[in-house]
């Protein structure tokens, strides 16, 4: 016998309306139904149809509800009981004789705002059943006329569970819900495993979404749905080990028994459905909300709290455990890396180690982020110290002041990276891991110690014998020479920005480099090939004070000892320059502090419509960085464009402006985060001014007054060279005035918009291809690559200086000075090659895959396309984005266009053999695909 459905006023309506669309003698209708006593009203043609509804449970109550009624009233009667068969005086009394039955099917789609329901569904009664349980119509509407199987399995989960009626019904989002929420009061009695919609459910789950599905279903209704959740993370991290690590695979029999004993043999038994389980976890974990991914997590990492079987999940993504295996992991090489000789093995291991932590999700929380910041920079100290070169030897090479020269041009190229590593490495030093990354810090701190007391003590020689000519070094009076006027001498299309960063140190620069070029600003081709791709160091005067230093850089030359240090006569002495002049520079315009930002610190109206002008060489001085120093240790203040707030507004009207912009700064600086009294007094921080007969101590070089500035009725300035060492305690996040290669080795460097070559092509009708950018060289350790072997620095250059030049004649820095005809352009840079030409360039260049291209473009093949197919080949296949940006000599932004343009090359019959991933901004090649290509074109 079929039940009798349950009818609302609403279903029993819309069934009179039906009946009642022909006519009856009678409006007293019967249906086969059960529902609530009532009265509605039946819109027809004929007007509004009162009916009482009354429920009638036996033939005697049919029979009495029929008596009770008068004559002129409608009766919806409401028959639960069989009653297929009336006797004839109640026939005549209702419409049609009969008891009516309740049609499901429009029952089903009046739910759903429909026309039609599908035989999958009609034939599932237990599913339309617990559809009909709850008559309201569903608020959304669906796509089509015809309610179909999965439409109604979806409605029935979100009217029932809560579980959203859109977006894709997944495991992983099955999982997620259930892991999430609690099953909702009488969850039990409607969708129960133990009652037929119930059963029905799990069986579509198993068909059309899958067995993880069920097991997540299941595992809901009994309270265990984070246990699922957990599992996922923990096959995650298991992988093989699962079916080979017998601890593994106990703990984690225990903990699929206690889910369902059936699944304790289950890696054994159905290894698909633990790799399946596995595979959730990606997905799950992104699904989930950071307070439910703790609590799961902490419940997955109960499940392997074991040390060994801990160590068998040293892989995981997501588990706390492996985050702390691997950091241990990581900590003992470090640690071995700091107490003796490094060789290639350390790296590759420390390499790996950082590269789980990178991946795993800690590293994008706060604690666990930093760690990985800080231990990053500790495994790049360690490639620099496996790559350094033997600099004692190298300024062996370059004559008594080598050590000028090689540590300076070795600091710009490797040392500011050092610096910065050193700096953002440092922190707390508690667990094992930081513990170990301090030991390596402590090694390169020696090391820099060892750098800095060579190279000050070369130094001061230097200067003592007249500081001698070099190519390799530029003093920094004759630094807006170098890079200012030879850049617009004779270039009358050119036009330049000086942005003098007060106090900036090349760790600074480094990193404002870095963000420069995301924002697509980058050094000038012309500042890299004059400097045989790399920059030139300038050296600041002695002591690396502000009022010393910048005067000699904006005068031309040094300032006299005992003369005042006033920077407020900085735009006199930019406007004098004699350098400026010779290039054809009068009465250029420099605006100091109180012109260039406004009192919340962003650029002044007056700086932008100095740079806006048509004066060919502007200047501003930016003192935000050197303001910082003075600022509290407890914040650090990255060197950025959105922390320098005048400074990304400035690149923006320089590009505007056809501006390249020179950064350049009067000193550097040291950092404070492990500097200790030396117990002595200073007249700064890093200087102390000696009489005749005052002594140096440890610690200190010493340069007299005709070399170095003092106040009258001193003779000397003692500089400490140690950046760990103060005169008296320190508060500040920096200091400056000493003699090491921060504070001495001066940044200076040309940037421009990667459109300035372009816009001066367009406005000025000149295609200087000086005005390309070009990413700042960065060292290969920087980004954890095997090193080369250690060379020294070209012997090609002078062993011996030249004499110093004759005592008050001016000596120019450049030949461009010396005559009045223009200078010739300089060469091209090398190409950048190993010392043994990777095999695959030369089989992409010899390849006849690429025969029938024109001369034009096998000459790009071989100059731009092939290098940089081979770059990811020698690579394994993949390398970070940046990394390809960098090697390529592209900046960030132009890798997808660099891409594309080799896949118009490599990508044969249309197969992806080179891509890039914007997400996880990688660029890859298929080497075995390309590998086949090329064999089979011979």
């Amino acid at each position: 016998m079929i039940e009798a459905p349950h009818l609302s006023m609403v279903d029993l309506h819309d069934e009179l309306a039906l009946i009642h669309r022909r006519k009856h003698r009678t409006y007293t209708t019967a249906l086969y139904a059960t529902g609530e006593q009532g009265e509605l009203t039946l819109k027809l043609d004929a007007g509004g149809i009162p009916f009482k509804v009354r429920p009638v449970r036996c033939e005697l109550d049919f029979r009495r509800a029929l008596a009770d009624a008068s004559e002129t009233e409608n009766l919806a009667l409401l028959v639960d009981y069989p009653a297929d068969r009336l006797p004839a005086d109640l026939q005549g009394r209702i419409a049609a004789g009969k008891v009516y039955p309740v049609d499901r099917s429009r029952r089903v789609a009046r739910l759903f705002n429909a026309s039609a329901v599908s035989a999958e569904v009609l034939s599932c009664r237990p599913l339309c059943d617990a559809l009909l349980a709850d008559p309201k119509p569903f608020s959304y509407s669906i796509a089509g006329s015809t309610v179909d199987l999965h439409t109604s399995w979806r409605a029935l989960l979100f009217r029932a569970t809560g579980f959203p009626h859109d977006g894709e019904l997944s495991e992983a989002r099955l999982a997620q819900h259930c892991a999430t929420h609690a099953p909702p009061p009488g969850f039990a009695a409607r969708l129960g495993a133990m009652t037929a919609a119930g059963k029905e459910l799990l069986g579509y789950l198993e068909r059309s979404v899958g067995p993880l599905a069920v097991l997540a279903w299941r595992a809901w209704e009994e309270g265990k749905a984070r246990t699922v959740a957990a599992l996922a993370f923990v096959l995650d991290g298991g992988g093989e080990r699962v079916r080979h690590d017998a601890g593994l695979r106990g703990s984690l029999a225990q903990a699929l028994k206690g889910l369902d004993p059936a699944l304790a043999d289950a890696p054994r038994r159905n290894p698909a459905l633990i790799e399946r389980w596995a595979a959730l976890a990606g997905d799950l974990y992104l699904r989930l909300s950071d307070e439910v991914a703790r609590a799961v997590l902490a419940e997955a990492n109960e499940v392997v709290a074991d040390r060994e079987v801990a160590e068998a999940l040293a892989g995981s993504r997501f588990l706390r455990v492996a985050f702390e295996s691997t950091s241990q992991r990581l900590a003992r090489v470090l640690r071995a890396a700091a107490a003796g000789p490094i060789d290639a093995e350390h790296l590759d291991e420390a390499r790996a180690a950082l590269d789980r932590l990178g991946h795993h999700v800690l590293h994008k929380t706060q604690e666990g982020g930093e760690l990985v910041v800080r231990a990053r920079m500790a495994v790049r100290l360690l490639a620099y110290l496996l790559s350094r070169p033997d600099l004692d030897r190298s300024a062996a090479l370059l004559g008594s002041y080598g050590h000028v020269f090689a540590l300076a041009e070795h600091y710009v190229a490797h040392g500011s990276y050092v610096d910065f590593a050193r700096a953002r490495a440092r922190g707390p030093v508690d667990s094992e891991l930081e513990k170990s990354i301090d030991a390596m810090l402590v090694r390169a701190d020696v090391l820099r110690e060892r750098d800095d007391e060579a190279f000050a003590r070369a130094y001061v020689a230097w200067l003592n014998s007249g500081s001698p000519k070099s190519p390799t070094v530029i003093p920094i009076s004759e630094g807006l020479d170098a890079f200012a006027a030879a850049f617009v001498k004779d270039q009358p299309h050119r036009r330049l920005l000086v942005a003098l960063l007060d106090g900036m140190s090349w760790a600074n620069a480094v990193e404002l480099l870095q963000d420069c070029e995301l924002k697509e600003y980058a050094p000038l081709r012309w500042c890299l090939d004059r400097g045989g791709g790399r920059v030139v160091p300038m050296l600041a005067a002695l002591p690396s004070l502000t009022g010393v230093s910048r005067a000699a850089l904006f005068a031309g030359k040094r300032v006299k000892a005992g003369e005042p240090l006033d920077t407020g006569k900085d735009p006199e002495r930019f406007a004098t320059h004699a350098g400026l002049r010779r290039a054809g520079i009068e009465d250029a315009v420099l605006y100091l502090k109180d012109s260039v930002e406004t009192s919340s610190g962003d650029l002044h109206p007056k700086a932008i419509a100095l740079v806006r002008s048509p004066d060919r060489v502007v200047g501003l001085v930016i003192n935000a960085l050197d303001d910082q120093l003075g600022g509290a240790r407890q914040v650090r203040v990255p060197a950025d464009l959105g922390h320098i707030k005048p400074l990304g507004r400035l690149l923006v009207e320089a590009r505007e402006a056809n501006r390249a912009v020179l950064l350049i700064a009067d000193h550097g600086h040291v950092r404070t985060d492990r500097m200790a009294s030396v117990g002595r007094a200073g007249d700064g921080k890093r200087y102390r001014y000696l009489g005749d007969d005052d002594k140096s101590e440890d610690g200190e070089v010493v340069a007299t007054r005709e070399v170095a500035w003092a106040p009258r009725g001193k003779t000397k300035v003692a500089m400490l060279y140690r950046d760990r060492d103060a005169y008296g305690s320190t508060a500040a996040t920096g200091e400056h005035g000493g003699a090491s290669l921060a504070e001495i080795v001066t940044p200076a460097i040309l940037v421009g918009s990667d459109q300035l070559r372009r816009r001066v092509e367009v406005t000025e009708g000149r295609d200087d291809a000086e005005l390309e950018v070009a990413p700042y060289p960065r060292p290969e350790w920087w980004d954890l690559a095997a090193p080369a072997p250690a060379r020294p620095q070209p012997a090609s250059r002078p062993k011996t200086p030249p004499p110093p030049p004759p005592p008050k004649k001016h000596q120019p820095l450049l030949p461009i000075f010396e005559s009045a005809s223009p200078a010739p352009p300089p060469p091209p840079p090398p190409r950048a090659e190993p010392a043994d030409e990777s095999p695959w360039l030369t089989r992409l260049c010899a390849s006849r895959a690429f025969d029938g291209r024109t001369a034009a473009e096998r000459k790009r093949l071989r100059e731009v396309i092939a290098p940089r197919v081979a770059l990811l080949a020698d690579a394994g296949g993949a390398l970070p984005a940046d990394v390809f940006a960098h090697r390529a000599g592209v900046l960030p932004h132009a890798v997808g266009g660099v891409v594309s343009e080799l896949q118009e090359w490599i990508n044969f019959d249309a197969y992806l053999i080179v891509e890039h991933d914007p997400r996880s901004k990688r660029v890859t090649l298929n080497v075995p695909l390309l590998d086949e290509y090329l064999k089979e074109a011979g």
